[in-house]
């Protein structure tokens, strides 16, 4: 099979796989903009993903993005119907605990989305980067084992028992948490040394590759912004704020975007002028807001002091 087959065709099973969640969300009672966030979020990695195993198949970053989007959003999938088999049903479906084995599919996009940001643009690293490639698979191969072991208790256990979004409870609760934390702190020195080194080649470079790098740049920063908002007041039950924390999520989308565009130089030149409108908007946005705020702090103090006994004979008097 050649390769821009393949990508059609995996590109062909996210479709599926992100149009099922829809049903399959709605039988979990779960069909709402937090319970299909995810599926959603992994139609651009589809999209982009295909466009770039299919032109330039000997690049690993378009492969990756495949990966990422079906197995996430087969995870997300394995998670309704778990939801839907144990929670609502109480007694299991067919192939309901390999539907519990199998939740763990987000964790795909922890573990691939660094790599795309080693092999940018052209799927190329020097000898003195391939140690650190190398080292990321050992410790991806030793979170992964630990992940596939544990959720082994889907088979094994006598009853089994999820959590609302479909993982063992279990989950996370047995293990060596000092361990843990030392493959946490490794993922993230590699993943950092990997960003530190595309700024590096963007200082470095000019022509195409420098915008290249910039759109690479822009879209991470931008991807980290929504996912910091979203960790930070999405988790959060104070109404607008909340929602706007769950919407931040989406930011995660200018990564594969901006990577698709750096490969395939698609309108590579824009970078700079996007770059102005979003600073732009940026500054209004946060000025609007400062202003709504400023007018719901004077409005509830003026509330105050009308019903205050102190302001109100003044009030009389005058």
């Amino acid at each position: 099979m050649s390769g821009s087959r393949l990508a059609v065709l995996l590109g062909a099973a996210a479709a599926v796989l992100i149009a099922a969640s829809f049903p399959l969300s709605a039988l979990a009672h779960q069909l709402t903009f937090g319970g299909v966030g995810q599926p959603l979020l992994m139609i651009p990695f589809a999209v982009v993903g295909a466009l770039v195993a299919s032109r330039q198949p000997r690049n690993p970053i378009g492969w990756l993005l495949l990966v990422i989007a079906v197995t996430a959003t087969g995870g997300a999938d394995a998670g309704f119907y778990s939801v839907r088999a144990y929670h609502l049903d109480h007694h299991g479906l067919p192939l309901s605990r390999l539907a519990v084995f199998l939740t763990q599919g987000w964790a795909s996009m922890l573990v691939l989305l660094p790599l795309p940001i080693l092999f940018f643009p052209d799927g190329k690293i020097s000898r003195r980067w391939r140690w650190t490639l190398w080292a990321y698979i050992a410790l991806m191969a030793v979170l992964v084992g630990h992940l596939v072991i544990t959720d082994l208790g889907a088979f094994t256990e006598h009853s089994v028992r999820i959590d609302s979004s479909g993982e063992l409870k279990q989950l996370g609760t047995s293990g060596n948490n000092a361990g843990f934390v030392v493959v946490v702190l490794l993922f993230l020195a590699i993943s950092l040394s990997w960003v530190i080194r595309q700024v590096v080649l963007y200082r470095r470079s000019s022509g195409d590759r420098r915008q290249q790098l910039k759109w690479l740049l822009a879209g991470g920063s931008f991807a980290v912004f929504g996912f910091f908002i979203a960790i930070t007041i999405g988790s959060g039950n104070h109404g607008v704020l909340a929602t706007i924390g769950k919407v931040g999520f989406l930011g995660l989308v200018a990564l594969p975007i901006a990577i698709g565009i750096g490969i395939l130089r698609y309108r590579l030149y824009e970078i700079d002028r996007l770059i102005s409108r979003t600073l732009s908007y940026a500054l209004l946005t946060s000025l609007l807001v400062g202003v709504f705020a400023g007018l719901a702090f004077l409005g509830k103090s003026l509330k105050r002091l009308s019903q205050s006994s102190t302001f109100t004979p003044a009030l009389v008097m005058m």
